[in-house]
């Protein structure tokens, strides 16, 4: 209960029996809950990135504050999140058309269009570390991505149609052997492959022989004549686009 003196009554009304106070109503900004999805992606994939899945603002009644289509990605990306909310194009970094190097986070700005003038909510979040800055009725955040090593699958298929007699000038090389990221693109340089012309007994061996150019090759191949029937190996060695350490080799043959 607050204590008064006349001079707190603002308006007494003896004809109709009233007395008049005033009261104060404190308007609050809305609080927001604010989900930017960091993004992992594999080296080879896309930096034209616009999938604005799992990205939003709520109100505390978990009504969402974005217009539709109000969510928007700028093009540069940046080595630390604080650079990026800056947008300082001067610190951007060269990620080219396609990622290239795993174990790299990048960043970048990720606006959001707001129903309502901005400074009707309150965004207190840190994003990445970093907050936030308001431009009008849109809010821009920072949003992480990690790229990753890519999982390659071959495509090797072993040839059959060779008969005793033939030269091994008779095997051809096959256009279809391939390595493939996890997005099915090649990731062998344009003439990047090389096909052994030495034949061994074993897949260990002529695995071996890329390394130890002593490796005992396949007494049954002689004068380049294959002189018994069995199953000979050789290499194919590839070229990549990138380089060799940003792929995993864990796949399978395809």
């Amino acid at each position: 209960m607050t204590d008064f003196n006349g001079t707190d009554v603002k308006n007494i009304d003896k004809t109709n029996n009233t007395v008049s106070f005033v009261q104060k109503v404190n308007v609050t900004p809305n609080t927001t809950t604010v989900n930017v999805k960091n993004l992992n992606v594999n080296v080879g994939d896309s930096t034209n990135i616009s999938d604005t899945a799992g990205d939003g603002l709520i109100d505390s009644d978990n009504n969402s504050l974005v217009e539709n289509n109000g969510i928007s990605f700028d093009t540069n990306y940046y080595s630390s999140a604080a650079d990026a909310l800056k947008g300082d194009t001067s610190k951007a970094v060269n990620v080219g058309t396609n990622f290239t190097t795993a174990g790299e986070t990048y960043y970048r700005r990720i606006t959001f269009k707001l129903k309502d003038d901005a400074n009707n909510y309150t965004f207190t979040d840190l994003v990445n570390g970093v907050g936030s800055t308001k431009d009008g009725n849109s809010i821009t955040f920072v949003q992480a991505i990690t790229v990753n090593k890519s999982t390659v699958t071959s495509d090797i298929s072993p040839l059959q149609a060779i008969k005793v007699g033939s030269t091994t000038g008779d095997v051809k090389e096959t256009s279809t052997d391939q390595l493939f990221d996890q997005n099915d693109n090649s990731i062998i340089a344009n003439g990047g492959k090389k096909v052994g012309t030495d034949y061994y007994d074993s897949a260990a061996a002529a695995l071996s022989s890329v390394t130890e150019s002593d490796t005992a090759k396949s007494l049954g191949v002689k004068d380049n004549k294959f002189t018994k029937p069995q199953t000979y190996y050789r290499t194919i060695t590839f070229t990549l686009k990138n380089p060799v350490d940003q792929y995993s080799f864990a796949g399978k043959a395809g």
